[in-house]
């Protein structure tokens, strides 16, 4: 790679900008290899973009997101608050690695690069994102991998990073790829929901200790899975493909969305599993970030994290797929409403009271008692590209948290994009799991 000038961003130096309280979270988990929340993209590409395109790509990015051209800094002492400091002389050049395919460049080949460069940590002192361009991919094909810190944006932020170059808007989104948008049936807030009552507030201390009496329950209780022989640190990355209009097919019939149908293709692939190794685990349990509050009709910001965390539980066995389905969407329905806790973010303001290693343990410990997350982001239904060259593929790579599995599907095009991000650590047999969970997923995607 050639060497540059380092020179003054076009968009100049930008204010200081404080992290939220979600922001704040994810931060601090990052240090931790067991749950690391850092988001990984990989774009299959048709051909290998030009290093002055790419580097020129970058800077826009910047532009468009400028925490990709900060640091962070605190000031305070441990309770003070993390900033993002705009750095004034901005190179995306040391982000930015040139790897070469391992093997004969095959879709398994880039799977396993990737692998390995994502979960190393970022250099202290810089951005936190990077990316490898990979070439030698089999039918003269490249890769572009973005590492980026959750802290920086959740995945529907970084979507519309995507979506923002020339000639794409947010209104080509596939919005039927998912119920990210508030759920038809949650009825309108009374014209008096801003007035908070004493019996509205007794209700949602009531909530919330019913909520935190479960997660205790449930923390004593972690899924019984057989086993791996990971080091906590190395990741397992598979892909299936599923068809968008199957999908919406299989969701239309049963009454549900997208989203559902993949937690009960994922939900009949695990107990498959369990059952090859004799684990009785009659219902599942389930964590999933939606893209907003029940009843938030916009994104309040373009960067930084508006996730709204739900949590639920499904049958591991159903008499077919559309019960599948139907169970899934029922389970959320009573916990994505109008009133719904966001217990997330209340654990988020706790946060930063709460020692580094203590918060990252009781994280740890909270999301492994789920049996897989699952993490849905409704993409363009057409072209994307990327330094001027278009994307063939998509696919979103979500941290496991300390679960077994999390499963991250982006719709792309006509095309539904899974990974499924499996920790070997706790998983005995990851090809045998991914087997299983891509078997399952491609029934209910052909109506099975």
């Amino acid at each position: 790679m050639k060497a540059r000038v380092r020179s003054l961003p076009a968009h100049g130096q930008a204010a200081p900008d404080r992290m939220s309280t979600k922001d704040r979270l994810v931060w601090r988990l990052e240090t931790d290899t067991d749950v690391r929340p850092i988001i990984v993209l990989v774009f299959v590409l048709a051909e290998r973009p030009a290093d002055d395109n790419l580097h020129a790509w970058h800077r826009e990015a910047a532009r468009r997101l400028p925490r990709m051209a900060a640091r962070v800094a605190v000031h305070g002492g441990r309770l003070g608050a993390p900033r993002w400091i705009p750095d004034p002389w901005f190179d995306p050049s040391p982000h930015i690695r040139n790897v070469s395919a391992p093997g004969k460049g095959t879709h398994a080949d880039l799977l396993r690069l990737v692998e390995e460069v994502s979960q190393s940590p970022f250099a202290p002192g810089r951005p936190l994102w990077e990316c490898y361009l990979v070439e030698g991919l089999e039918d003269g094909k490249a890769a572009y991998v973005l590492k980026i810190s959750h802290a920086i944006a959740d995945g529907l932020r970084l979507r519309d990073l995507f979506l923002q170059q020339p000639g794409h808007q947010v209104s080509t989104l596939d919005q039927r790829a998912t119920n990210i948008q508030p759920d038809p049936q949650v009825p309108s807030p009374p014209p008096s929901a801003g007035r908070r009552t004493v019996h509205s507030r007794f209700r949602r201390i009531r909530d919330a200790a019913r909520f935190g009496a479960l997660v205790v329950r449930d923390v004593r209780n972690p899924p019984p899975a057989p086993s791996g022989s990971g080091d906590g640190v190395s990741r397992r990355y598979f892909t299936a493909d599923l068809s968008m209009a199957g999908l919406r097919a299989a969701a239309r019939q049963a009454e549900g969305t997208v989203q559902d149908t993949l937690v009960a293709g994922l939900a009949d692939g695990l107990h498959r599993y369990n059952d090859h190794w004799e684990v009785d685990r009659p219902r599942l349990r389930v964590f999933s970030p939606y893209g907003r509050a029940p009843l938030t009709r916009h994104d309040p910001s373009p960067v930084g994290n508006h996730w709204f965390i739900v949590r639920f539980e499904v049958p591991a066995s159903a008499p077919d797929t559309g019960s599948r389905i139907r169970a899934a969407r029922s389970a959320v329905r009573r916990v994505y409403h109008r009133d719904a806790l966001d217990w997330m973010g209340g654990v988020a303001r706790v946060a930063p009271f709460l020692p580094a290693r203590l918060l990252q343990v009781a994280f740890r410990r909270f999301a492994g008692s789920h049996d897989f997350i699952i993490s849905n982001i409704p993409g363009p239904r057409d072209s994307i590209r990327v330094a001027g060259i278009t994307a063939d593929q998509l696919y979103g790579i979500a941290p496991t948290l300390g679960a077994a599995l999390t499963a991250t599907s982006v719709s792309y095009r006509d095309v539904c994009h899974v990974t499924l991000n499996i920790d070997p650590a706790v998983v005995r047999d990851p090809e045998l799991l991914a087997t299983c969970l891509r078997e399952s997923l491609e029934k209910v995607a052909f109506h099975g």
